[in-house]
């Protein structure tokens, strides 16, 4: 199948902050690769930023492994908007 039908591109919204991700599943389990940032604390004065990928199996949540650096190039976001990929239009699903 072509990716446009097996990737799904998402977003979440926070107090202060937001992010994207772009899912996809095989079999029983569903991949998240997901980058947030946001601002917190006293003024909104604490930015934070939290990337990574996610796997569940049949929507159960085995594992959240965070990033070291950026789970994706800011090039590789540019491209995955690009694909013009479906849309998650639930933004209250976390990744």
């Amino acid at each position: 199948a072509h990716p446009s039908k097996q990737f799904i591109l998402g977003g979440m919204m926070y107090v202060g902050g937001g992010g994207d991700f772009v899912r996809f599943s095989r079999g029983e389990y569903t991949y998240t690769v997901y980058s947030s940032s946001g601002q917190n604390g006293r003024d909104n004065a604490i930015p934070w930023n939290r990337e990574g990928v996610t796997v569940r199996k049949d929507g159960k949540l085995l594992s959240n492994l965070l990033c070291k650096d950026a789970a994706l190039s800011s090039d590789g976001w540019s491209k995955i908007y690009a694909a013009k990929l479906p849309a998650d239009d639930d933004r209250s699903q976390e990744p």
